[in-house]
């Protein structure tokens, strides 16, 4: 799987849009929210209406048999019981599925079962507390979990034979935390992305020693600018768009049309954004800084080799 169609199977574009009976019904609820009951077409048109799945019931469920060879799935509203039914009778002909929303789901270990699994998205859950063994999720290649509120580890992802891509967070306000990296340590990975709130054991170091990274995603303000440094000095090989001194967003002249006051977002915790030719004289401090920093750790690296 390739790290942008991991990035892809996380929107709602990559599944199955609603059967016109669905999105007739989904537009009737609105025009009952609708002060004057009456939604204007044109606020409509254009927009994706993704089939999500009513896990609530068998009989919502059921409705997947509707479909002809379908291989994506997006499904909200599970409940254990539930969950368990779609897995067992569905689960197996599935690739890519989306857990949206299924907040009342304890057990995630009934995941083992599934084979032939290449995605996984499980999004915003209050009650599980632990993975499953993914031993035998041998196809499973892009793993993405959000808006947890009780599982704050990452134990069990290195059991899973195949897989590259795993992202952790990412729900609006997204306040999930994560005791350490240190499962990492001992998978394949390709890509990680961190976009929860805090990582209680912080160990920059745990990415050197994932040799088969290549991409880190975080958000520009999630590391220091002295952690940053130190990924790239550890770490030339992984790329990302907080692994740089700077991200420069747009066009200043368009920036200033919509009063925004600058364009170039400094990388690294509670760093400033600049105008891109205002303040050029300070971006280059940055840039200088951030560079002196990375190779002080780089050296510091090579000293550290050579004494072991």
């Amino acid at each position: 799987m390739e790290y942008e169609e991991f990035c892809t199977l996380g929107t709602i574009q990559a599944y199955p849009e609603c059967p016109d009976e669905v999105k007739a019904n989904h537009i009737e609820s609105m025009n009952r929210l609708c002060p004057d009951g009456n939604i204007d077409e044109d606020m409509i048109a254009g927009m994706y209406w993704p089939d999500r799945i009513d896990g609530s019931s068998v009989e919502g469920i059921d409705r997947l048999q509707q479909y002809d060879n379908i291989d994506r799935v997006m499904i909200t509203g599970l409940r254990q019981d539930t969950f368990e039914y779609f897995v067992k009778t569905f689960g197996h002909k599935i690739s890519c599925i989306n857990f949206d929303g299924n907040k009342s789901v304890t057990d995630l270990s009934p995941l083992s079962a599934l084979t032939g699994v290449r995605y996984i998205r499980f999004g915003l859950n209050y009650r599980v507390t632990a993975l499953w063994d993914m031993t035998s999720n041998h196809n499973l290649e892009g793993l993405a979990l959000t808006g947890f509120t009780k599982l704050h580890s990452l134990e069990g992802v290195q059991a899973a034979p195949n897989l590259q891509h795993l992202r952790w967070g990412g729900e609006m306000w997204d306040t999930s935390t994560l005791t350490d990296l240190r499962p990492l340590i001992h998978t394949t990975l390709v890509s990680f992305g961190f976009f929860g709130k805090k990582i209680e054991d912080n160990d920059v170091s745990v990415f050197a020693k994932i040799p088969t990274l290549r991409i880190l995603d975080t958000a520009l303000n999630f590391y220091t600018t002295e952690e940053l440094a130190q990924i790239v000095a550890l770490c030339p090989h992984v790329s990302g768009r907080a692994l740089a001194p700077y991200e420069k967003i747009g066009d200043i002249e368009e920036i200033e049309k919509i009063g925004l006051g600058g364009n170039v977002y400094i990388c690294g915790k509670r760093k400033p954004v600049l105008h891109a030719i205002k303040d050029a004289a300070k971006i280059e401090e940055y840039v200088a800084r951030f560079n002196e920093l990375v190779e002080h750790y780089r050296r510091r690296s090579e000293i550290s080799r050579s004494g072991d």
